[in-house]
């Protein structure tokens, strides 16, 4: 028998999703006529977007052995993939041991995600990439409340600063609010006390389901203690002060660095097409341009619609649905049958707000539906779990 490789690069959210949806689509022929490959640097799935919860004194679980998910008929292989030959069809990749290894395939999948954005250099503050950083931001955090002034003395307020008004950069203020209102309230200060300012370059938040939404979902944070800035854009943070780009400061105790994500740096050594803002270039077949059997989704793909030429945003949920689509597509062309296309993920988005709120949006039929409260903060709970295929 003939056995097809398909190799996935990458254990993320969108690599994960398409080695799971592979396995369904594919469920009577894994393991016999195609065999099944996961490739990471790391033994384990990083729950990257739930960083967000670093400031919870009791960390969230941030990492999934691959061994939990029970994939038996999935291979697994731990290394750093270094370079791709299409034409021979063979990815080569470094071992956790330095030493250089090759594996060949008949489709490969690319799903190598993205990278945070650093801070300004010379900038204090955290940017949340890794387990490491968000210990050192719960150690601050402490530091912070200790030297809170006690009940009965004047005292400066709790002052954080959050950098970019994306999801992250929300749901980090958030989390941050409702931990410093605990740090204050355990050292008799009042919740009042507490103020997180979040620094947006733009206008409103969550620009993409407009102004009355994004009203909605501001007036939610002020309750929290969080305060946004529009408009302005933070030039640096140093000895706790925040620099603003309009000449004005403000003060903050730490400083969180929000400023979304960049394509993975490995994408520029592999000699594949890339769009200028350093995503692979794909069809609407998902197809590496110019390579019939090199897929690309999730964060490292620049995926555009087909009917509106808008490119999909950076986000899991948007390389999860590509993934479920992805293995219909191989499927469908492994068979020789007509493949399905690229369409955009439905206008929804969910946002966590602390432990006990979220906020959750969908349009349909050009309404605006909103959810709100500790039902809101389950949906986005359920959303996380989902994105990792936790129960």
């Amino acid at each position: 028998m003939n056995q097809k490789t398909i190799l996935v690069v990458g254990g993320g959210y969108a690599g994960l999703s398409v080695v799971d949806s592979l396995r369904k689509t594919f469920r009577e022929r894994i393991g016999k006529s195609i065999r099944l490959v996961l490739l990471d640097k790391e033994p384990y799935h990083f729950k990257k977007v739930r960083l967000v919860q670093a400031p919870r004194e009791k960390g969230v679980p941030l990492r999934v052995p691959f061994s939990a998910f029970g994939w038996d008929d999935v291979e697994r292989l731990q290394g750093e993939l270094t370079g791709v030959e299409p034409d021979r069809g063979r990815a080569i990749y470094t071992r956790p041991d330095g030493k250089t290894d090759t594996i060949s395939f008949d489709r490969l999948v690319l799903a190598v995600g993205s990278v945070v954005r650093h801070p300004p250099e010379g900038s204090e503050g955290f940017a949340l990439r890794n387990m490491e950083d968000a210990e050192a931001l719960r150690d601050t955090l402490r530091r912070v409340g200790q030297r809170a002034s006690p009940s009965g003395r004047k005292s400066e307020p709790l002052c954080a600063a959050v950098v970019g008004g994306g999801i992250t950069g929300i749901e980090t203020a958030a989390e941050l609010a409702y931990r410093l209102r605990e740090e204050a309230v355990a050292h008799g200060m009042e919740e009042d006390r507490v103020l997180v300012r979040l620094i947006d370059a733009g206008q409103y938040l969550f620009p993409e389901a407009g102004r009355r939404v994004a009203h909605r979902l501001e007036k939610r944070l002020k309750r929290m203690g969080v305060e946004v800035l529009h408009g302005v854009k933070a030039l640096r943070c140093n000895e706790g002060i925040v620099h603003l780009d309009n000449g004005k400061t403000i003060p903050a105790q730490l400083c969180v660095w929000a400023l979304g994500v960049e394509p993975n740096p490995l994408l520029r050594r592999l000699g594949l097409p890339l769009h200028d803002d350093g995503r692979l270039l794909v069809d609407p077949w998902y197809r590496v341009k110019g390579h019939e059997t090199l897929y690309a989704i999730g964060d490292c793909a620049r995926v555009t619609d087909p009917k509106t030429g808008k490119p999909n945003g950076m986000t899991c949920k948007e390389g999860i649905v590509q993934a479920r689509r992805l293995a219909e597509i191989i499927r469908a062309q492994m068979d020789g049958l007509s493949a399905p296309a690229h369409t955009s993920f439905p206008s929804l988005c969910c946002i966590g707000l602390g432990p006990k709120d979220g906020f959750i949006w969908a349009r349909k039929w050009g309404v605006d539906f909103i959810l709100t409260g500790h039902l809101g903060m389950k949906v986005r709970e359920y959303t996380w779990n989902a994105a990792s295929l936790m129960k």
